[in-house]
């Protein structure tokens, strides 16, 4: 059982590794490697969430102990100027250099798995007949059938794994075979579904649990940069002249 962060009331939920949860059932099967996916992007948003909420304590308190008895508007509300030592940006650059490395290296497991992943859907949907003049012939027979005729056709061939018909089918170009795009991609859904049913559940959820990953890090991103900002405020200024000459 992996462990998450608790939760906190100033860090976004979707940055929080129990977002992964609608992705568990398809990823986290012991001996796959949707399981190395789920733990890789469970990760990603642990260091993600937990580097957020500690940028946000830091900042909290910085803010309350180097106020300046000057008064300024931010986000439209009257507040005191703070002074931010120079030790304060510092810090958040490691802790952000730190949590980046992380966030990219579970990145990267990540793509690297989605590619093999997609890999063995291929494999087994492939089939070396469709290689050979039978494939042609299986895709004039399907182009010559009405839609409907079509599509049955097509149903029968994967109920009854007929993966000699279905490969010749999605071996070449759609219209080869009388398929519109939409039919095209029903019969890829269904031969998914039959011939590689785990690797494809997989694929497609590491591809969701990705896009969550960077969402994260974008999200963590920001609030760095929006820390960076400080730097230029004219009581941060101040206080980084003072701080180098006491040096």
């Amino acid at each position: 059982m992996l462990e998450a962060p608790d939760i906190r009331g100033d860090v976004s939920p979707s940055m929080h590794p129990t977002s992964l949860a609608a992705h568990a059932r398809a990823l986290d099967v012991q001996g796959t490697m949707g399981q190395h996916v789920y733990t890789d992007a469970h990760t990603a948003l642990t260091v993600a969430y937990t580097c957020m909420g500690s940028l946000r304590d830091v900042r909290r308190d910085v803010e309350k102990n180097f106020a300046t008895r000057r008064e300024i508007v931010r986000d439209g509300k009257v507040v005191r100027e703070v002074a931010y030592p120079e030790q304060f940006f510092t810090g958040v650059d490691r802790a952000m250099e730190r949590a980046s490395r992380q966030i990219d290296s579970a990145d990267a497991g990540i793509r690297a798995k989605i590619t093999s992943l997609a890999s063995r859907v291929e494999t087994m949907l492939s089939d070396p007949s469709t290689k050979t003049p039978i494939a042609a012939e299986i895709r004039a027979h399907a182009k010559g059938l009405t839609d409907t005729k079509r599509m049955a056709f097509i149903r029968d061939a994967i109920n009854a794994k007929d993966k000699v018909s279905v490969a010749a089918l999605l071996s070449a170009p759609a219209y080869l075979s009388g398929l519109s795009k939409e039919q095209a991609d029903l019969t890829r859904k269904m031969a998914e579904e039959t011939f590689a049913q785990v690797e494809s559940a997989q694929l497609h959820a590491a591809e969701k649990v990705l896009e969550r990953v960077r969402e994260a890090g974008g999200q963590l991103v920001a609030y760095y940069g929006e820390i960076t900002t400080l730097k230029n405020t004219p009581a941060a200024r101040a206080r980084a002249a003072m701080d180098k000459l006491g040096q």
